[in-house]
């Protein structure tokens, strides 16, 4: 006898978009680039890689063990759940944090650009082999792709191939946490970004986050240009009191408070008022028990409500804050702007079918605004867009051309392949 099975559409399709088109897309980057480049992939690097790839490589090992438990214990869900978290983290941080090492000369062939091709294509392979008992025919394409097209000896299917042995000398489970902390830092950043309402790509002054513990802020320290980096700000502080960003107002849940303590309340509210508001939060973001007076409070018996102090946005998780200044001056609004020109350019690049190495030349009209800031940030343009010179005028008529409006800012560009 059969059983019904609940089928969602919508699921199918949130499962396609998170988990296949992520990996295919972090898939094609690597075949583009190394096409590109002619690059060997199996050949490692002469030099010690560098960190994001001792951190990669060392999630990648934990995997083949989470894995192989999982499906030894017929646990398939779990297993499958982890690969889908490692292709997250594959390509929304390890390709899109090292994106510039493979977009460099295409004459080029350092040790840092060999070592990146060398742990991306480590990882595509290990995934294939994972992913042969979930999505067979997919993990056959990367197989016959990535290592039968150059590798004759190779077993003839992914599904003929051994199942990946974990090297457990290659885990770091420190690395592991203080990665996974700079990640939590800056996707609390982007959060307090959004609700400040200011774009990505427009630079802030400065990023403030408070840690949990000292240990933990002496990491964000240490990752500091990262954290940087990632949130397009220009300073970062640690903060030891969070009060100069946030305030909070405490008050009791009197409904719950009542219940349990009854005409006790008025002197568990008195208490409570002479506490230091940042203390009382700390032990309710934290989910912590808190001695008020003479009694013991648990988290869901105080309301706690925080206000971001005039020219900050913060966001705050488990204990974690983190705070961006909302005060753009000129001269960070013209860095934005240029971001904004080499968002548009790049567009317009893909528009007109020009391959990823091409060289252009890039003309542009605007106001006096638009001519200081394409002076002013000129290598950056240059250097993002592959142009080798920037043209204020007209441009000749086979050039690819399109008006831009930069929020009133007007701005004609256009683009020639070299």
């Amino acid at each position: 006898a059969g059983s019904s099975r609940r089928f969602s559409s919508g699921l199918v399709e949130e499962g396609l978009r998170r988990f296949l088109l992520t990996l295919w897309n972090t898939y094609s980057f690597f075949v583009s680039y190394a096409n590109i480049d002619q690059v060997d992939p199996r050949t490692a690097p002469k030099s010690a890689p560098p960190e994001i790839d001792r951190w990669l490589l060392s999630e990648l090992n934990a995997l083949i063990v989470k894995v192989t438990a999982e499906l030894d214990a017929y646990d398939p869900t779990d297993a499958s759940r982890a690969i889908e978290a490692f292709v997250d983290d594959l390509s929304n941080w390890y390709v899109r944090r090292s994106r510039r090492r493979f977009w460099r000369g295409v004459s080029e062939s350092d040790d840092d650009k060999q070592s990146a091709y060398h742990t991306l294509y480590t990882a595509l392979v290990t995934l294939s082999k994972l992913l042969a008992p979930f999505t067979p025919f997919v993990a056959e394409e990367l197989w016959q792709n990535l290592v039968r097209s150059i590798d004759a000896d190779a077993p003839l299917s992914v599904h003929l191939a051994l199942w990946p042995v974990a090297d457990g000398a290659r885990i770091d489970e420190s690395l592991n946490a203080e990665t996974q902390l700079v990640k939590r830092v800056c996707s609390l950043g982007r959060a307090a970004r959004a609700k400040a309402q200011i774009k990505v790509r427009q630079p802030l002054a400065r990023v403030l986050v408070k840690a949990r513990t000292p240990e933990e802020a002496a990491s964000v320290r240490k990752n500091a240009n990262l954290v940087l980096e990632e949130l397009n700000a220009k300073g970062l502080e640690i903060l030891d009191d969070e009060t100069s960003v946030v305030r909070y107002d405490v008050k009791p849940n009197l409904p719950v408070l009542g219940k349990k303590y009854g005409a006790e309340v008025a002197g568990i509210r008195a208490s409570l008022g002479a506490m230091a508001p940042s203390e009382v939060a700390e032990a309710v973001r934290r989910g912590r028990n808190l001695i008020v007076g003479s009694h013991e409070l648990e988290p869901e018996d105080i309301l706690l409500q925080a206000q971001d102090t005039e020219g900050f946005a913060t966001a705050a998780d488990a204990g974690y804050i983190v705070a961006v200044t909302t005060e753009i001056t000129p001269e960070l609004a013209d860095e934005g702007l240029a971001r904004e020109i080499v968002r548009r350019i790049q567009d317009m690049r893909r528009e007109a079918g020009f391959e990823l190495s091409d060289r252009i030349t890039t003309w542009y009209a605007g106001d006096g605004h638009v001519a200081r800031v394409m002076a002013g940030h000129a290598a950056y343009i240059r250097g993002e867009t592959l142009s080798t010179a920037l043209v204020g005028g007209d441009a000749p008529g086979a050039a690819h051309r399109a008006e831009q409006d930069l929020e009133g800012t007007r701005l004609t560009l256009a683009v020639k392949r070299n």
